[in-house]
């Protein structure tokens, strides 16, 4: 697992990034998350892509996520 940033400034011209990246187990598949977020802003926005570095192996994967985040000074929701 490798993680990047915070990179950025905060603002929409150039928010801030995260990007995690991790590898599944011997699968040759690789998980890339990157975390977006504004100052101000009341959410953030989170892409995940799934790579597979065999492409002559297909493979089944299934993607579950939860998350506890304080955005904006804030804990509710």
């Amino acid at each position: 697992m490798s993680q990047e940033g915070p990179v950025g400034s905060g603002t929409a011209a150039d928010p801030w990034l995260v990007t995690t990246v991790v590898d599944l187990g011997h699968s040759g598949v690789r998980l890339i998350e990157t975390d977006t977020y504004v100052a101000g802003q009341r959410s953030y926005l989170t892409r995940v892509r799934l790579s597979n570095d065999d492409s002559d192996q297909g493979v089944s994967a299934t993607i579950y996520r939860a998350g506890d985040c304080y955005v904006a000074d804030s804990d509710y929701g």
